[in-house]
This record gives C-alpha cells, structure tokens and sequence, in this order.
C-alpha cells in the first residue's frame, strides 16, 4: 500500500474499483484514503486535498505580505521578514501542488535507492 495517485477531474469510478471515504489520516491540507485502482486492481492510497484549501491559504498569504509590506515600509527592520514571507508564500504553492510531491518522491528514491543502494519503503507516485 505504498503508492498514490493524482486523481484531480477525475471520476472516482473512473479510477477506482473501491474507494474508502473514511480518511486513514487528516492533516492541514490534505486526507488520505484506501483505494483500488480499476483495471490493474492495484490497492492504493489517495491523498485527497481539502476542498477550498488552497484559495484559503492564497488568501491568507496574500493578507499576511499585504500586512508586513506596510510594517517593512513604517520600519525597515521587517523587510527580511517581508522577503521570508514571501518566500514561503511561494513554496506553499509548491505543497498544494501533488505533482511537485511526487516529483520529490521520485528525487528521494533515486537518491536513496539507486545511488545510497538503500533498502527502503517510499511511496511509489501513480499517475
């Protein structure tokens, strides 16, 4: 059960033979779910993003760079803060994006598997 799939404008029946809307784990902005994948019958966990979280944390980032760009201009000692900020204003498009995600898991596996030759369990990205 290591695997996860992209599913987005997708039919669920689509995809899947079975799926468990009963979420295995919650988190900030994303749940996982037990799946079955139609046609291979390979079992699957989904990670399902949480609806309208990413418009939520878009929103919240924009006020939060509006806010410290007029505390950076009344007191030039937040403009590092400010340039942080926005910084990881950019990288929360990152986490809302799966597709970087499985990028990732595919950059760790090559570094671990293949050229550290090490014996682990990661996921595998399904698209």
């Amino acid at each position: 059960m290591g695997t996860s799939i992209s599913a987005k404008r997708k039919s669920f029946s689509t995809l899947f033979s079975s799926f468990d809307f009963s979420p295995l784990a919650s988190a900030s902005v994303a749940q996982v779910h037990r799946a079955t994948l139609r046609g291979s019958g390979q079992e699957v966990v989904v990670k399902v993003q949480h609806q309208g979280i990413e418009a939520l944390m878009n929103n919240d980032m924009k006020a939060a760079v509006r806010v410290f760009r007029l505390v950076a201009f009344l007191n030039r000692d937040f403009e590092l803060l400010l340039y942080i900020l926005k910084s990881w204003a950019e990288e929360i498009e990152k986490e809302l994006d799966f597709r970087v995600e499985a990028s990732n898991l595919e950059r760790v596996r090559e570094n671990l598997v293949v050229r550290g030759g090490l014996d682990v369990i990661l996921p595998q990205p399904v698209e």
